[in-house]
C-alpha cells in the first residue's frame, strides 16, 4: 500500500502545547534527523524527539520470503500533493503531485509539524541484526512513552470534500469527527498488535490522514459527542487511550483482536505495555508456549483482572455493557 499526503491539511482539534518538563532525559539509541533523513545517535536530540506509529503495509509492497521473513519493496509510488496559485494571477489553485519514497513522505509530515528528530523502526532498528533488534524491542516502551508526541499514519483517513477546512475545529461542533474516527477504527493500523502497544504508551498522538489530521488528547470530547455514532466501539478505546492506569483485562480485550506477523510479537508487545510492572526480555528463540506461560504468570502476580471473563455484548443488559471488556486469558492462545 502506498501513501497519499496532501500538504493542505484540515485540522481537527487543537495541538497540545509542549513544556520543558515534557522533554525528559531519555533518548533512543538512534533517531532520524529530519533535515537530511540521516540516522544519528539519539543524544543529539537535546530538545526531545517524536515517534512514528504505522502499519508496515503502508510503506510499500510487502514481500514474503521462504525463510519466513518479510521485507518491504518501496517502488517510490507514494504521493505528496502540494497546492499553489497559478502564475497568471487568475485566482486558480494549481495542484502538483510528486511521486516519492516512504521516507520522503515522513520527512514532509515532520516538517509540517515542526519535528526535528523522529524515531521509527524502519530506520532505527537493524532488522538484520537479531541481537540489536531484541535490544531495541526491549526498550520500545521507553521510546514511545518519552516521545513528545507520536505521529500515527492513517492513509484510510480521508474526510468528505465538504468537511470544514478551517483550523482548530472543536470536536463537539464538527459533524465530521465521528466519521473520521470510524475510519481510524477500520484502518489497518487498528488491526496490528505493535500499534496497540504504541498507542497505549504514547502520551499524545496526532492521526495523519490523506488530507486531514486530529489530536488524540481531545478523544474524551469525541467520546461524549460521538455517542450517536458508535458508543459500544468508541468507549473502550477512548477510555484506554485516555487513562493513565492500564488494566490487563482492557488491554487484552484489544490484543485478542489484533494481528502480528509472528506469534512472539504479540506477547512481546504486551510485555512492553506492562514493562513498568513485569520484567521480561524478548527472546524469539524460546518456544511460544514458554513465552506465554512466563508472561501470564508474571502479569497475574501484578494484575488479577486477567482472570475476568466477558460474554457477547447481546447477553448483557444496557446497564452492564462495560463488563464485555473483561476477557479471559484462556482466549489468547489455544
Amino acid at each position: 500500500m502506498y501513501l497519499i499526503y496532501d500538504n493542505d491539511q484540515t485540522t481537527f482539534g487543537r495541538r497540545k502545547l509542549i513544556s520543558w518538563r515534557d522533554i525528559g532525559s531519555f533518548r533512543p539509541t538512534w533517531l532520524v534527523r529530519v533535515s537530511d533523513m540521516k540516522r544519528v545517535h539519539g543524544s543529539v536530540a537535546t530538545l526531545g524527539y517524536c515517534a512514528l506509529s504505522y502499519s508496515w503495509n503502508y510503506s510499500g509492497d510487502i514481500v514474503e520470503h521462504e525463510n519466513g521473513k518479510s521485507t518491504c519493496d518501496d517502488k517510490g509510488l507514494h504521493k505528496i500533493i502540494k497546492h499553489s496559485w497559478d502564475s497568471d494571477h487568475q485566482g486558480r489553485r494549481v495542484e502538483t503531485v510528486t511521486m516519492v519514497k516512504f521516507d520522503t513522505v515522513i520527512q514532509e509530515i515532520c516538517r509540517n509539524f515542526g519535528i526535528d528528530y523522529i524515531w521509527y523502526d524502519k530506520v532505527c532498528i537493524d532488522q538484520d541484526d537479531e541481537k540489536s533488534k531484541q535490544e531495541e524491542i526491549n526498550q520500545m516502551h521507553n521510546i514511545y512513552k518519552n516521545a513528545l508526541f507520536t505521529v500515527v499514519l492513517i492513509p484510510e483517513l480521508d474526510p468528505p470534500q465538504s468537511s470544514p477546512s478551517s483550523r482548530n475545529i472543536r470536536f463537539q461542533h464538527d459533524p465530521y469527527d465521528g466519521f473520521c474516527f470510524q475510519q481510524i477504527l477500520r484502518s489497518e493500523w487498528c488491526k496490528r498488535m505493535w500499534t496497540l502497544e504504541e498507542a497505549v504508551l504514547s502520551r499524545n498522538m496526532v492521526f495523519v490522514g490523506q488530507a486531514a489530521h486530529f489530536w488524540s488528547h481531545q478523544m474524551t470530547e469525541l467520546f461524549f459527542y460521538g455517542r450517536r455514532y458508535d458508543h459500544q466501539r468508541l468507549h473502550p478505546l477512548v477510555e484506554e487511550l485516555c487513562t493513565a492506569r492500564k488494566e490487563a483485562c482492557k488491554v487484552l480485550y484489544f490484543a485478542h483482536r489484533r494481528m502480528s506477523t509472528k506469534e512472539h510479537d504479540k506477547v512481546f508487545a504486551l510485555t512492553n505495555i506492562f514493562a513498568d510492572t513485569i520484567q521480561i526480555k524478548s527472546n524469539y528463540s524460546l518456544n511460544i508456549r514458554t513465552v506465554l506461560q512466563e508472561f501470564y504468570s508474571n502479569l497475574a502476580k501484578e494484575d488479577l483482572t486477567i482472570l475476568y471473563f466477558g460474554q457477547p455484548l447481546v447477553n448483557y443488559p444496557s446497564t452492564m455493557r462495560k463488563y464485555t471488556f473483561l476477557p479471559s486469558w484462556t482466549v489468547f492462545y489455544r
